[in-house]
């Protein structure tokens, strides 16, 4: 007797769920006609153009493909997901772009959180309406055993959200029971113990990095070659500020400000750098250091020495519109002019016609044959060269005046550079070049400059923003300002790129109170302590100092959060630094803008509002506590970079 297995409805539901909803998505075309649902790469380019310095520039394609070789620019190598699996993920995709469109790399991680989920379906033909709970178990297992701690939180996130979308849409038989594994990487600046001074130091480099990047930058200067000088010449770059990597690589070519200002010394003149902005913060001058001064202006000069012949190419190209740049007299000739293969190689400067041959493959067709070589039309190759040059996002500059722009294969010593086609300098070029990678030594290790234990220095771009952050942080410069320098919009992100913990600038603090030069409760206090005492006294209540836009702060974060956040000029935790004109000007700026809110505050009271008398005790605090800080600016009395607790200040003068 035969028996035969039938299908349960709810397996039927779910493929006649899936099939309406890959219906449904087909019919969506949020990503425009030029993408073909059923291909297995999606090229968004056109509506998602990536910037041109990020690793990920040359391609803005989604790969509907296993994770094999999934490295390869092109399709070549990859074995496509089986049809269901992938018809379920890309109806996914567009459902996501439909709801709120996001980023092309968003999608990317997206499909990379499916793809085991596409190994675990293998014995059951890679059907997604056969997924179960564990499934998704062993896709994370999969993932937690190939990935970092942050990149596998990511990843199970969005496992999270298939499954959620699974159950949404009735697309599996069983409902899906699963939540991301993975604990979400934070970093908490907060703590104190050795292992989280440790955990933090490592996103900063080390002075001996700073000063081998010095190294650096004179020995390839020395040797002459200009792959290393423009690369040790951007590390000099970013070096002279806190940038940003992408920030600092958009910028254009005439970024350089200049303003003249009064020293002791006489006029010196500053140098700034204008950018475009970035993370919510409009365009603005990133000002350097006087003592980078003249490394940042020399950087400048060697970058635009040897990209201004690739910047040449590109202003070209603007000029002449549908025609490229090549070179000797092909330059403008009839499009209908037929070349060998070798005069193509003279026209792109590659040299051999075998290099010419590798570059036509698959972009440009001959047109016929001339004795041994083929032929090919001018304007078929113009073609190909226009289609190779960087797609800028909507709204950008003109390429040409980009500062980072260089040849196609500039930074590949293997390859023969394409002058005709542009390409940028990106940020992963940069990082294996201070950092090196597995088969791509590092310029520490080609020059063999190494760390006290021997091994080669090595550093990331952000790593030199923590750094000139908590350099900035040691010099006393406020918050406020600290963020505007490094491009924050929020100022309590400065937190997270302060190394000091506020020792640095305590000690200094204390040392200045140890010479008598402090006024206060606080100085007072020490003064009529025994000599024993003292020190304790001290260390205790100048545990750690942070600059404010109005003066320093003396509350220790480390034992418990401030109190009176966002009310500094009340508290008796702050000290005004006499006669420092910018922490001045501001204090009288916020008595302007709290005087107008106390007499709100009083006719409030007065008509009977509910809370309105807490509302103008808060106000008059503030009044009271600026008005001491400006009168302390103004006490002729007390020297210029004399510290004063100037809260609590009447009350103790009165009991002496």
């Amino acid at each position: 007797m035969n028996v035969h297995a039938l299908p349960s409805l709810r397996l039927k539901d779910a493929e006649a769920n899936l099939k309406a909803l890959t219906d449904r998505a087909r019919k969506l075309a949020v990503f425009g006609p030029t993408v073909d649902f059923d291909s297995p790469v999606w090229d968004l380019s056109l509506l998602k153009p990536a910037r041109p310095t990020a690793s990920s520039s040359w391609s803005s394609n989604l790969y509907f493909t296993t994770a094999e070789n999934r490295c390869n620019k092109g399709l070549d190598g990859r074995t496509p997901l089986a049809p269901k699996f992938s018809d379920f993920l890309k109806a996914l995709v567009v459902l996501r772009e439909h709801s709120r469109p996001c980023g092309t790399q968003l999608h990317r991680t997206l499909i990379r959180a499916a793809r085991p989920l596409h190994d675990a379906l293998r014995d059951r033909q890679h059907d997604p309406v056969l997924l179960t709970t564990s499934d998704f178990k062993r896709a994370a297992e999969a993932i937690g055993k190939t990935n970092a701690a942050t990149t596998c939180y990511r990843l199970g996130q969005n496992l999270e959200d298939i499954a959620a979308s699974v159950n949404r849409h009735g697309l599996a038989k069983a409902t899906i029971v699963f939540a991301n594994p993975f604990p979400r990487v934070t970093y908490d600046t907060t703590r104190i113990s050795e292992a989280a001074r440790a955990e933090r130091a490592e996103r900063m480099a080390s002075g001996p990095v700073m000063r081998a990047i010095a190294d650096v930058s004179l020995i390839v200067r020395e040797v002459g070659n200009d792959r290393d000088i423009l690369l040790s010449s951007a590390v000099d770059f970013l070096a002279s500020a806190p940038w940003r990597i992408n920030d600092a690589l958009n910028v254009q070519i005439d970024c350089e400000r200049k303003e003249t200002f009064e020293s002791d010394d006489g006029p010196k003149e500053c140098l700034g750098i204008a950018y475009r902005g970035s993370k919510g913060v409009a365009a603005s001058i990133k000002w350097v250091p006087t003592d980078m001064k003249v490394v940042a202006e020399r950087a400048l000069a060697d970058i635009k020495r040897i990209t201004e012949p690739t910047r040449a190419v590109a202003r070209f190209m603007e000029q002449h519109p549908g025609r490229a740049w090549l070179h000797g007299s092909w330059r403008l000739r009839d499009p209908d002019t037929l070349a060998t293969t070798q005069e193509v190689a003279d026209m792109l400067g590659l040299g051999s016609s075998n290099s010419a041959s590798a570059w036509l493959r698959d972009k440009v067709a001959p047109v016929g044959k001339r004795v041994y070589t083929y032929v090919y039309r001018l304007a078929d190759v113009e073609r190909a060269v226009l289609s190779l040059q960087p797609k800028l996002p909507p709204g950008s500059p003109p390429l040409s005046s980009y500062l980072f722009i260089v040849p196609r294969n500039f930074f590949n010593p293997t390859v023969g550079q394409i002058l005709p086609i542009v390409s940028f300098l990106t940020d992963h070029t940069l990082s294996w070049f201070i950092g090196g990678r597995e088969d791509i030594p590092s310029i520490f290790e080609r020059l063999d400059i190494r760390d006290e234990n021997g091994e080669p220095h090595g550093l990331t771009s952000h790593q030199i923003r923590h750094f000139l952050n908590t350099l900035a942080q040691e010099g006393g410069l406020s918050q406020l300002d600290i963020a505007r320098w490094s491009g924050r919009k929020d100022v309590r992100e400065n937190v997270a790129y302060d190394h000091t913990g506020g020792v640095h600038l305590a000690r200094k603090m204390r040392e200045v109170l140890s010479t008598g030069a402090m006024e206060g409760p606080i100085a007072q206090t020490a003064e009529s302590l025994p000599p024993a005492d003292r020190k304790a006294f001290v260390e205790s209540r100048l545990a750690t100092v942070h600059m404010t836009d109005i003066g320093a702060c003396i509350q220790d974060w480390s034992l418990a959060p401030c109190a009176k956040h966002g009310s500094c000029a009340s508290c008796s935790e702050h000290l005004v630094i006499k006669g420092d004109a910018t922490q001045k000007a501001r204090a009288e700026q916020l008595l302007k803008d709290y005087e107008p809110l106390v007499a709100e505050a009083e006719r409030e009271r007065q008509n009977g509002t509910y809370g309105a008398g807490p509302w103008v005790e808060h106000n008059r605090k503030m009044v009271d506590g600026l008005e001491r800080i400006i009168a302390v600016h103004d006490d002729a009395s007390i020297p210029d970079g004399t510290p004063v607790q100037s809260v609590g200040l009447e009350s103790w003068n009165e009991k002496d």
